[in-house]
């Protein structure tokens, strides 16, 4: 009776939303460990790749020519040649070094993404506008949904092999949705703006793609601010 009463009392506090949260966040972290470590074991390498470790190469030896272009973002390949320019691994270890950069810039997708679905459960516990809040999924429940979609988003849609900014864009997406939710939730100020502002243009020095949805997230901000 007393070792069934232990096993209740550690069940029931692995599901309190604080340990349920440090359970999922070791999950994800360890999946992301393998497959990166999948990627270093078969030295994967694509073509936008090779381009962008050139692109970085070229910024650090001051080949300006090369570095500045019209078709690749420069951030990526900044963190990378900066990363190979510290290190300087042998050619044998260079994609590894390529690979733990991901796994790090993968690292901070999910730091960006937790931030944002603290500001998705904190929106939720507002009241509706007839003063009642709506029925919703329980927090755990939420959880467990927002770090499933991480990981499907990051390992699965994204690729963290895949030797792109699409991963380091979806930590400046996540930062800004959740300032957006911050912003709509009423508690923002002039600070949060600008943190606004430099994530969008972090995003735009990842991926041209933020030029257009930029105004978009800036729109949205200024009409948050509408009383509804």
């Amino acid at each position: 009776m007393i070792q069934r009463t232990k096993q209740y009392a550690t069940l029931l506090k692995l599901t309190q939303p604080h340990h349920l949260r440090l359970l999922l966040r070791f999950a994800v972290i360890a999946l992301g460990a393998l497959h990166a470590g999948a990627a270093i074991a078969s030295h994967s390498m694509n073509a936008d790749g090779i381009s962008y470790l050139d692109m970085g190469d070229a910024y650090f030896r001051g080949d300006w020519q090369m570095a500045v272009n019209g078709v690749w973002s420069p951030l990526y390949a900044w963190i990378l040649g900066a990363a190979l320019y510290v290190i300087q691994p042998s050619l044998h270890w260079e994609f590894a070094v390529v690979h733990l950069v991901n796994f790090l810039i993968y690292l901070a997708a999910l730091g960006c993404f937790e931030f944002f679905w603290r500001e998705v459960l904190r929106s939720r516990k507002q009241p509706g506008t007839d003063g009642e809040r709506p029925l919703m999924l329980s927090e755990n429940a939420l959880t467990g949904l927002g770090y499933a979609l991480f990981t499907i988003a990051s390992l699965q849609m994204i690729e963290i092999w895949s030797v792109t900014p699409d991963m380091l864009m979806s930590a400046w997406v996540y930062l800004a949705a959740g300032l957006l939710l911050q912003i709509r939730r009423g508690s923002a100020d002039a600070d949060t703006f600008v943190r606004l502002g430099a994530v969008l243009a972090l995003g735009y020095l990842s991926k041209a793609v933020m030029f257009p949805l930029a105004p978009v997230f800036l729109g949205t901000a200024l009409l948050s601010l509408r009383p509804l």
